[in-house]
């Protein structure tokens, strides 16, 4: 990328040659800086034209900001026409990944009051048509793509609560993946982001792993006192707000 202080830098040593060729007796000296200064001239112009031109990269979003102002819109994936004499700042829009496996895989008891321990893995995304949104309302993405994923797993939790020890691996993943698309919607809606398509994408969810981690014999039912597990992941439900909400 261009830098704004080197297009100007070169404008202004254009100007510099062109002024100074002008109390240069007429002669050859005077004829070789005036084309001199004109040749800087042009490479000056050729670097405001070539800021002008924005190109963002896959996975990446630009903001501009003219003289402090910052405007509310993201420029997305592609190549965009734009003031030469803006600032750029690029946000990372790359997909997200939740992973709850190993020692962070999730413990839970279910409604038959089993301790089951749950594995984990999912995609999620900004929709293209709310990434403006999120800007204006949440701020960077850094202050809002861990609540996101918090909300994900607090959704997942909640799933497989009500869920039998005895359910497939493929049910239990689409029963998260609904209730976590359920999830974010409502998250959007609360931070004032009502768009179409919805402002997070969801990919698959796999579930790679969901067995008991107690026997049978020592559950409990719900709201009895009962063992829990030494080892638990903390619960953390996530909403999404905007700055000072």
């Amino acid at each position: 990328m261009i830098g704004l202080p080197l297009a100007a830098a070169v404008l202004v040593a254009g100007l510099g040659v062109l002024l100074a060729g002008r109390h240069v007796p007429a002669g050859r000296l005077r004829r070789g800086l005036t084309a001199l200064a004109g040749w800087v001239l042009i490479a000056g112009a050729g670097l405001f034209a070539a800021r002008s031109l924005l190109v963002v990269q896959p996975g990446e979003g630009v903001v501009l900001s003219t003289l402090g102002a910052v405007e509310p819109r993201v420029h997305l994936p592609g190549v965009h026409l734009v003031n030469p004499l803006s600032d750029r700042v690029s946000l990372d829009l790359s997909a997200g990944r939740i992973s709850a496996t190993g020692a962070a895989a999730l413990i839970e008891r279910t409604v038959d009051g089993v301790m089951v321990e749950v594995s984990l893995e999912a995609l999620w995304q900004a929709a293209p048509a709310a990434v403006s949104a999120l800007w204006v309302r949440l701020g960077p993405p850094h202050s809002w793509q861990p609540v996101v994923e918090a909300s994900l797993i607090a959704a997942a939790r909640d799933e497989i609560r009500i869920s039998s020890p005895t359910r497939s691996l493929e049910s239990l993943a689409d029963g998260i993946a609904r209730r976590a698309e359920a999830t974010l919607a409502l998250a959007a809606v609360q931070a004032g982001i009502d768009v179409t398509p919805a402002a997070f994408a969801l990919g698959p969810v796999r579930v790679t792993a969901f067995r008991e981690v107690v026997p049978s014999w020592w559950a409990v039912p719900l709201g009895s006192q009962g063992p829990e597990p030494v080892a638990r992941s903390p619960e953390t439900n996530g909403r999404l707000t905007a700055p000072g909400g």
